[in-house]
């Protein structure tokens, strides 16, 4: 198993208040505001992954703010190309957490979109979903202050991983906030859980994975007076596979050359039939794995003009 992993950008879109409302507007309202300790560099994390705030606004308890948070893993699209994701995880280091209101908030991890790929928007307070990225919420009781936890991504939050461009999640209150149940209590006071800010400690996103082969289609050469020699190569791979080429008219191909057993680090060679001189044929390699588990992956296209006689080859990759 290979693994990779990235920091974070972000920041914590929150609902404020000042003269309070009513939970279910608290919860399903629009953001107003973001966390100040966002910004387009992952050294610097925004200050609270979740907040609920209730206050006494002129002798009435109502609630005034309520705080998400934005994961923004914008290095997902350097994966490498070509892989299998087993596992995942996000790790958060908490540095503070309060309840003055007795209510035990817990914290999952959740998909989401966003406005910007560098920083949290107001309007990002929507945006993240209530599809759970883990199947395990993070219990308040079990959230240690300077100590660092991890959310273990499941399927969705597996699926979440862009690995040609960026990666989003959200932090918010499960128990309450997602569930959508008014914590109970008659309390005033504040409520939240903070990361560590002002140093590196970013959240931090960790993939498990194996490689499957990078196909290259190559170059080609007269065999004879009605068949071509075509190449191709085969990077590193996790996986037992076999490999072929595709040819035809046009890059709909039709035709195939037999399987062959593919080996890593490699060049491949086949024969191509039944050609005449001037006839113009498209072909690529293509592999696939060989073991329970079937995946294909293709090398580019190139084309070839056929000429029946030893010397140059002639050669065109399609990008």
């Amino acid at each position: 198993m290979r693994n990779w992993n990235s920091g974070a950008k972000g920041g914590s879109p929150y609902r404020l208040i000042g003269t309070g409302e009513s939970w279910s507007s608290l919860i399903a309202g629009e953001g107003n505001g973001v966390s100040d300790y966002q910004y387009p560099t992952y050294y610097y994390r925004p200050s609270y992954f979740a907040g609920i705030l209730r206050r006494d606004v002129e002798g009435v308890k109502k609630w005034v703010q309520l705080f998400r948070s934005l994961l923004i893993f914008y290095q997902t699209m350097y994966l490498p190309g070509n892989i299998v994701i087993r596992a995942g995880r996000v790790r958060i280091n908490f540095r503070y957490k309060t309840d003055d209101l007795g209510i035990a908030p817990s914290l999952n991890l959740y998909t989401a979109t966003s406005e910007s790929n560098n920083q949290a928007v107001a309007a990002d307070y929507s945006r993240i979903t209530n599809i759970p990225a883990c199947d395990v919420p993070l219990l308040y009781e079990d959230i240690v202050g300077g100590s660092f936890h991890e959310f273990e991504l499941n399927a969705a939050g597996i699926a979440q991983i862009n690995t040609e461009g960026v990666t989003k999640y959200g932090i918010r209150c499960a128990n309450y906030d997602v569930a959508g149940i008014e914590p109970v209590t008659d309390l005033v006071g504040d409520t939240w859980i903070e990361n560590a800010r002002y140093d590196l400690s970013v959240p931090i996103i960790y993939v498990d994975y194996e490689k499957l082969p990078d196909m290259a289609t190559g170059w080609w050469s007269p065999a004879g007076p009605h068949s071509a020699r075509v190449t191709g190569w085969a990077d590193e791979s996790d996986f037992p596979f076999e490999v072929r080429f595709e040819y035809g008219s046009d890059e709909s191909y039709g035709n195939v050359t037999p399987w062959q057993e593919g080996i890593p680090v490699s060049e491949i060679e086949t024969t191509i039939d039944g050609l005449s001189a001037g006839e113009i044929v498209h072909y690529r390699i293509m592999a696939r794995t060989t073991g329970p588990e079937v995946y294909t992956v293709y090398g580019e296209d190139n084309w070839l003009t056929f000429i029946p006689k030893a010397g140059r080859s002639q050669a065109h990759i399609v990008s």
